[in-house]
């Protein structure tokens, strides 16, 4: 009597019930393994690339035989051994941007039955795109990098106690090749930018010396470096001025005041008045903040006996002064704004700017009230001009004392290009020409102009350089 037939006569020779059992307990391991190869099937993410999920491959060997035996296309394997993970990560981030490539894992790194770990690094188009969040954001123009199949490209890790051990298959299926726009920036090139923007080098700087030592025998993904990028890298690395201690920018001042206020003597704050706070001077939704160095005190008491100077939007001011002058230059940039008003030729608009140029350089007030009426009666009669004579008898008629230059003759001053000249430095050097929203960035660029202006002062005194201030 042979095994198989001692087998069958055992199972007879059983209780009927306890038979009835075993044979339950051998279909249901017979059914959960059809069940398992099913579930594996469904769940698999393994496809041929080139016949729609048409083929199911489970494993990315026989995707390999796959594309060998069908499509004709061989794996070019490399075996690599190294050192160290430091020694393999240096390879692989210069390999990937040599062939504008990245390999990812979507597992963590796992330990064998002989206590070797493995990583697998799949090429980053493979598989299928997962939405996360909310799904609030839209996919990118371009699409997702994931391509719904698998490309056979990939990296096999292995390492022991002393040396890791690297197979690249190297052949990609699926997608382009050289794909400079699918491709993040390699980390040792985040790292430098970081380091960069940490010391304070400008956005434009920085890409400027990047396209400028561009290479076009060597493309590389920092050449497509722009300023989101350099926004992100901030972002991730926390780069922030010295100014924001909060996201909110409200919540950022009031900080930054407090911790000014801990300074005391030393504390450049001279008035601060916060929103929704009472103050004797201003409103309570009005939001007030002076700011004044103990170096800006001293060359104030040196140099600003005579006059001060105060760039007040909208012409609001804290207290009464007896002499309140527009700028020059910006009236002169509101006329010639505002010429457009003006119906007809351009030669009537440039003979309308110079008229309003010789009345506002009169010394003489017979002279100025005798030319202001004839200007103003000559605008007021010519349809073309009725509407522009509307706008400067609500501007600037009514308060000629405020941009007249006859009204300046004994003050010692008919200009404020000093002050023009603080704004052009702050906005296009300090704030890089750029509107800014957020105010502890403004007084940040405020706070490196004055430690600049000091340190500038201190420069010309020592070399005996002649100065104003």
């Amino acid at each position: 009597m042979n095994i198989s037939e001692k087998f069958i006569s055992t199972i007879q020779s059983l209780p009927k019930v306890l038979h009835v059992h075993f044979a339950v307990k051998n279909i249901q391991k017979f059914h959960n393994t059809n069940e398992n190869i099913i579930k594996r099937v469904n769940q698999s993410r393994i496809f041929c690339p080139y016949e729609n999920r048409q083929e199911v491959l489970l494993t990315l060997v026989r995707l390999r035989m796959h594309l060998t035996e069908n499509h004709g296309i061989e794996s070019e394997l490399e075996e690599i051994k190294f050192d160290d993970e430091t020694e393999f990560q240096q390879w692989k981030s210069e390999m990937e941007q040599k062939t504008l490539t990245m390999y990812v894992r979507d597992r963590e790194s796992w330990t064998l039955n002989d206590e070797n770990i493995k990583n697998i690094y799949y090429c980053h188009r493979s598989n299928s795109y997962i939405k996360k969040g909310k799904d609030i954001r839209h996919i990118k123009s371009t699409g997702s990098n994931k391509i719904n199949e698998v490309c056979p490209s990939h990296i096999e890790t292995l390492q022991d106690n002393k040396t890791i051990s690297v197979k690249y298959w190297k052949t990609h299926c699926g997608h382009g090749v050289e794909e400079l726009g699918r491709i993040k920036l390699d980390t040792e090139s985040i790292i430098q930018i970081a380091v960069k923007l940490k010391e304070g080098v400008s956005f434009d700087y920085i890409l400027d010396s990047i396209r400028d030592t561009a290479s076009t025998d060597s493309i590389q993904r920092t050449l497509l470096l722009d300023q989101q990028d350099l926004k992100n890298i901030t972002r991730d690395f926390n780069i922030n001025y010295a100014t924001k201690k909060h996201n909110n920018d409200v919540i950022s001042v009031q900080l930054w005041v407090k911790y000014m206020q801990k300074l005391e003597t030393e504390c450049p704050i001279i008035y601060y008045k916060g929103q929704d706070q009472d103050d004797i001077y201003l409103n309570k939704a009005d939001f007030a903040l002076i700011i004044m160095t103990k170096f800006q005190q001293r060359q104030l008491k040196k140099f600003g006996t005579g006059k001060i100077c105060i760039d007040g939007t909208h012409a609001d001011v804290i207290s009464t002064v007896p002499n309140k002058l527009l700028c020059t230059w910006h009236i002169d940039k509101n006329w010639r704004q505002n010429l457009n008003k003006i119906s007809g030729k351009q030669e009537k608009r440039d003979l309308v700017y110079k008229s309003l140029k010789v009345l506002l350089q009169l010394t003489s007030v017979e002279q100025f009230q005798s030319c202001l009426q004839k200007c103003i009666k000559d605008l007021s009669e010519d349809s073309d001009t009725i509407a522009f004579c509307k706008y400067f008898q609500r501007i600037y008629a009514n308060q000629p004392e405020n941009w007249t230059y006859f009204y300046r003759l004994r003050l010692g001053i008919n200009t404020n290009m000093f002050l023009e000249s603080f704004h052009k430095i702050l906005k296009h050097i300090y704030l890089e020409g750029k509107k800014i929203r957020r105010l502890d960035k403004s007084i940040n660029a405020l706070m490196k102009l004055t430690r600049d202006g000091y340190f500038k002062r201190l420069t010309k005194v020592s070399k005996n350089a002649s100065t104003l201030f």
